[in-house]
């Protein structure tokens, strides 16, 4: 048995759980912080890029980094159960649908309720 709180043990193979709104709370609040994570690490990296004396390295590091660190926290939520997995990837995304629509250039904007 793995210690802890019962709402954070992995899954029983073949076991049917019945996940609760506190713990889809918690995955809908755990996908959004690694969304956060993810998508603000890449707004650094953007920034940094010009400046940087290894533009490339600082990409592919920051990828790999943000892109593992996200994957591993997914892995770990979806170890509980596949609907806590689907709550927290529903809150990325919507968090990243968020974030473009709020920091989009006012003239991107404007072409987009423009039609052209």
């Amino acid at each position: 048995m793995t210690p802890g709180p019962e709402f954070l043990r992995p899954a029983a193979e073949g076991a049917a759980l019945k996940v609760g709104i506190g713990q889809l709370m918690l995955a809908l609040v755990a996908g959004a912080v690694v969304a956060a994570f993810y998508f603000g690490g890449l707004w650094l990296t953007v920034r940094r890029v010009a400046a940087s004396r290894r533009p490339v390295l600082l990409t592919f590091g920051s990828f790999f980094a943000r892109g593992a660190i996200a994957v591993a926290a997914m892995v770990w939520i979806a170890r509980m159960h596949w609907q806590l997995l689907l709550a927290a990837m529903a809150s990325f995304v919507l968090l990243r649908v968020i974030l473009v629509r709020m920091l989009r250039p006012e003239d991107a904007a404007m072409e987009v309720k423009d039609g052209s």
